[in-house]
């Protein structure tokens, strides 16, 4: 179930990292776009597992997406929060 917010970007689950330069955004500003420190994002983008939930819907609202298209994994089979 999504949060609302649709992704126009592709059909299949995309990176966040990849995400966030899709739209156009600098770590900083969409840092300050989720509430975040830069520090936090990039932990985040390294490390997408250990994204809180409420963060990660966040994160597909600032970049207009709906976080069932976001792969919050970083081996080869991605999952879905």
């Amino acid at each position: 179930m999504g949060n609302g917010c649709e992704c126009k970007v592709y059909n299949s689950l995309i990176g966040l990292k990849e995400l966030r330069k899709v739209r156009g955004l600098s770590a900083t500003i969409a840092a300050r776009l989720i509430g975040l420190d830069e520090d936090e994002l990039i932990m985040y983008e390294d490390n997408p597992e250990e994204i809180p939930v409420l963060v990660a819907i966040k994160m597909a609202c600032a970049y207009k997406c709906d976080y069932d298209s976001i792969s919050f994994s970083n081996e080869n089979n991605p999952t879905r929060v």
